[in-house]
């Protein structure tokens, strides 16, 4: 993952959220990286189905 992290805000369901407290504490992860974890987990899955998903920089945007 790259180094830098943002702070964003994130409205979610409250079982949800509930869910993913309990599986967080089950492996001992905050809540944060475990929601990192499970959206890192998508964009791989999403990218072994379609290809790398290229982002823009400053040189090809």
């Amino acid at each position: 993952m790259a180094g830098n992290r943002l702070q964003t805000v994130l409205r979610i369901d409250e079982e949800v959220y509930e869910k993913i407290r309990i599986l967080a504490a089950r492996d001992r992860r905050s809540i944060n990286n475990m929601i990192e974890g499970i959206l890192q987990q998508y964009v791989e899955n999403c990218e072994q189905q379609t290809g790398t998903i290229l982002l823009k920089t400053k040189e090809n945007s």
